[in-house]
């Protein structure tokens, strides 16, 4: 695997400052890789010695809300917690250098066990996943770690990246990955208040292979906590302000990062103000803060709440924890909720959670939509539940479409609960696991519009499933694996659509060819085709796609009447546009969402 390397080196600033110059060659010939709603609530410690045990009598939360003990087990200084795909929760223990994971697969609301996933890490941060792969920032680098045996024990380490920088004030790592399948990552400042080399008080973009790295974002002291809106894809950070302009500046920030988007930092504080230590900077091209918070409060976890337990009022809002770690501004230690509608804030932040305590990392449980938190330098991670009636189907996706003589008439079903995002080019909303299943394997790209509402479809099991189309699937729910990321499975259109074709030569299974380096299957006796390899390995492989069902040949498209060369996969058709070579359109999936719904109700949707 290429690695992209930075190395450090020093150049002094203001008097007595020193600030630290990240890799310089690659940036413009000067950079290189070197990035409540709620009642007022009374104060209380949260401790208790077992898991599962309320303290909501001590800790108010909003009505119906309950805090408990999650675990203890093999914890020091927990930091970021995350769940896996699989609906595992790992958590990054800064002082033991160690990776847990806490499964909860009867799905009680208290770990199995605590497995020891890596150890002899250097202060990790945070744990995020991708294709089969557990990321993990730490001092200094990222690493990437495979568990080939599912024991919940990684079998395989390498660097991803290395040589971040692991001085300063700030050196914590926080990655995570984007819709658009990049990774990003902080780069705290060196400095408090002031000014950085161009590669620190950062947020960089690096390719998933970690080569291509950049300054995403610039002028922002320290982004520990960032997240990506689950219905625009649109990333929101929450980033520090300095220490010692005053108890009441600088405010601290929650941002809409943006490609090439300049914050302030150092020069420039809350709404484009000038900082007190640079009176004369103009700050009119900076980008203000969609929201604020009491200086000093110093935010760190940020996630959006993407469960369907929590009231309604919650869906596509953002939880931040602020834990104000100096004592003197204790009375600002809250966990907080940030509002949003059409991607945007749309209200100042509200009090959820404030009890005194340092609360840290969040995370949103997606079995059942609990909120997870860790305390800041305790060795504890916490649960919040709602305890009022969950939120029940209230209406159905919308009317049935005119039925065709001859099929069957589509059946509308209740809608998914959760966040949604509606599309005018077709007039189609997807909600809940549907969105985000259509967010994180690929979006617009993979699977195109949504070109119908919710439907009951009875499936080759002969169980009724709540599924839905796009423009090159079709999306089935699955509740029975809540938790889990076949939660959502794609159907098998491809199989569907080449069932009546086996006889045809193209379908035929073939021997594997010795010298002709394709990557083969067995399991269906075919190979990929060269031309389409590189698109199926990138975009999600057999979980996506499915293993082949023809060889690549050529065929003439049903949707435009062109020929191009084609392969058939359990899942999809994939086609390769030579006229689109060297751009991202170059291998395109078939349109088999809507040619399977003509082809089930008789008409397009």
């Amino acid at each position: 695997m290429q690695k992209h390397r930075v190395r450090d080196g020093r150049a002094s600033n203001r008097p007595i400052r020193v600030t630290v110059v990240w890799g310089v060659c690659a940036l413009f010939g000067l950079l290189c890789l070197s990035l409540i709603i709620g009642a007022i609530p009374t104060r209380a410690t949260p401790s208790s010695s077992r898991a599962g045990s309320s303290v909501s009598s001590q800790a108010q939360l909003p009505p119906n809300f309950k805090l408990e003990l999650y675990t203890t087990s093999g914890l020091q200084t927990p930091r970021f917690p995350s769940f896996s795909p699989e609906g595992d929760l790992y958590v990054a223990d800064i002082a033991t250098g160690k990776v847990m994971v806490f499964p909860d697969r009867n799905h009680d609301g208290k770990p199995d066990r605590a497995v020891t996933f890596t150890s002899g890490l250097n202060s990790p941060n945070n744990v995020v996943f991708r294709n089969g792969a557990v990321y993990v920032g730490e001092f200094g680098r990222v690493l990437r770690f495979v568990d080939t045996d599912g024991d919940l024990v990684a079998d395989s380490r390498s660097v991803l990246i290395d040589g971040l920088p692991a001085d300063g004030r700030h050196k914590t790592k926080t990655i995570g990955f984007g819709p658009d399948g990049k990774l990003y990552l902080n780069v705290g400042s060196f400095n408090d208040d002031d000014t950085e080399a161009q590669s620190r008080a950062t947020v960089w973009q690096f390719n998933a292979d970690g080569t291509g790295g950049r300054v995403f974002s610039k002028g922002l002291r320290n982004v520990v906590g960032f997240d990506f809106d689950p219905t625009t894809g649109q990333m929101w950070g929450a980033d520090n302000g300095a220490d010692d302009l005053g108890d009441n500046i600088p405010p601290e920030e929650l941002n809409h990062l943006v490609d090439g988007g300049d914050y302030g930092f150092p020069f420039c504080i809350g709404d484009r103000k000038p900082s007190p230590a640079f009176p004369k900077s103009d700050c009119g091209k900076t980008l203000a803060p969609a929201v604020t918070f009491p200086a000093h409060s110093a935010p760190l976890g940020a996630t959006f709440y993407t469960g369907s337990s929590f009231p309604s009022t919650y869906w596509g809002g953002m939880f931040v924890a602020l834990h104000s770690i100096q004592q003197q501004y204790a009375d600002r230690r809250q966990i907080v909720f940030v509002p949003f509608k059409n991607g945007s804030p749309s209200g100042g932040f509200q009090t959820f959670l404030d009890n005194g305590e340092s609360w840290l990392g969040l995370a949103v449980d997606p079995y059942d939509g609990s909120l997870v938190a860790t305390l800041d330098r305790k060795s504890a991670i916490y649960r919040i539940t709602y305890t009022g009636s969950q939120p029940a189907p209230s209406e159905l996706s919308g009317p049935a479409p005119t039925a065709v003589a001859g099929k069957p008439r589509p059946q509308p079903a209740f809608i998914l609960p959760g966040v949604s995002r509606c599309f005018s080019e077709t007039g189609k909303c997807l909600r809940g696991a549907f969105l985000n299943y259509w967010f994180t394997h690929g979006g617009l790209s993979q699977f195109g519009l949504p070109v119908t509402g919710e439907l009951t479809e009875t499936l080759g099991d002969g169980k009724s499933y709540t599924v839905q189309y796009t423009e090159r699937a079709r999306f089935e729910w699955h509740p029975e694996n809540r938790g889990k990321e076949s939660q959502v499975l794609l159907g098998r259109l491809g199989a569907d659509l080449s069932a009546s074709r086996l006889s045809e030569q193209s379908f035929k299974p073939v021997p594997q060819c010795g010298n002709c380096n394709l990557l083969y299957f067995k399991e269906t006796s075919h190979h990929i085709g060269a031309e389409l390899r590189g698109y199926w390995e990138r975009n999600g492989g057999i979980p996506v796609f499915g293993y082949p069902l023809s060889e690549a040949f050529r065929e003439k498209s049903p949707t435009d009447g062109k020929e191009y060369l084609v392969q058939y996969f359990e899942r999809n058709r994939l086609e390769y546009h030579p006229e689109n070579k060297g751009t991202p359109f170059e291998v395109l999936l078939g349109l088999l969402g809507v040619q399977s719904y003509q082809g089930r109700y008789g008409a397009r949707p």
